[in-house]
């Protein structure tokens, strides 16, 4: 068995130890099925259902109820979120009901390492921008994030985080004060958060990854796949946001990733009217704005 250890103390959080261990069991699980019979969409889709089954039959969620939820998801849903973490949002939309307040549910720290949090909110144009840069501004490092909209024009956003230090958040009062904010965010769209304007750490400065944009086309979905690839600094995932509603683009999903210093993040992404990115001169205003915003 090899001895995988970080370069320094620091370098190594609970966040990178929960991505190596579930590169691992998926490698192991794959390695014992064979590479020549790789699982389905449809048996993960159903093993995550099932585990997500248990555990809300054990919190006493009727099964009618459950199906309610569900039945505005798509598979995209099941495919990207464990068992765990559909058990957990599903409770807890089902007891938000038609509040008019929006869901903001978060978890202090998970089997993912870092600390999770949840949105539950009709879909509200740059939302997403909002968010992110919200998040930026109380000094949170966003490592993944995932936007899923649902059939009944509701998002569920999910944001990894982790405080400056690279640990889960501490204490009831930081997550209160994170729990509030995005509350009455999400509630006065009018008030948006000011802009980041965190400082880069020391040894970031020394690290100058040009920044690259690519697009591709994801058909199956009908969608525009954007690939940004540059170096990490405080607030980027807010940046890159910003870039997105200057160019009047929906972000629909996104897979964040940061190797060290380097940063490779994938956006799936629509105009307006959630129809793919088809003109060339779209394209070039997005990757121009992004560059730019990155480069400020």
């Amino acid at each position: 068995v090899a001895d995988i250890r970080a370069t320094s103390p620091t370098v190594w959080n609970s966040w990178k130890d929960a991505l190596l261990a579930e590169l691992y069991h998926s490698t192991h699980k794959a390695l014992r099925r064979g590479l020549s019979n790789p699982v389905a969409e449809s048996e993960i889709i159903a093993e995550h259902q099932a585990d997500a089954r248990k555990l809300l039959q054990l919190q006493r969620v009727t099964p009618e109820r459950i199906l309610q939820f569900w039945g505005n998801l798509d598979d995209e849903y099941f495919l990207r979120y464990s068992g765990s973490e559909i058990a957990w949002h599903t409770k807890g939309v089902i007891e938000h009901g038609s509040g008019k307040e929006p869901l903001v549910l978060i978890r202090q720290q998970t089997e993912r390492g870092g600390t999770e949090i949840f949105l539950y909110t009709p879909i509200r144009e740059y939302q997403f921008t909002a968010t992110t840069t919200a998040l930026d501004q109380m000094g949170l490092n966003i490592v993944d994030a995932r936007i899923i909209p649902s059939r009944d024009n509701h998002t569920l956003d999910t944001y990894m985080v982790l405080e400056e230090d690279g640990e889960p958040i501490r204490g009831q009062f930081r997550l209160d004060e994170i729990r509030n904010m995005l509350q009455y965010l999400i509630s006065h769209p009018e008030a948006p958060p000011a802009k980041v304007q965190r400082q880069m750490a020391r040894q970031l400065k020394h690290f100058n990854i040009q920044t690259q944009v690519m697009f591709h086309d994801d058909t199956r979905k009908s969608r525009t796949v954007m690939e940004v690839i540059t170096s990490d600094r405080p607030g980027l995932l807010s940046h890159i946001a910003r870039a997105l509603a200057a160019c009047d683009i929906r972000m629909q999903n996104a897979k964040i990733a940061t190797f060290g210093e380097r940063v490779e993040d994938i956006f799936f992404i629509t105009d307006r009217y959630n129809r793919p990115l088809q003109e060339e001169k779209q394209r070039q205003c997005l990757r121009e704005k992004v560059i730019q915003v990155l480069e400020e």
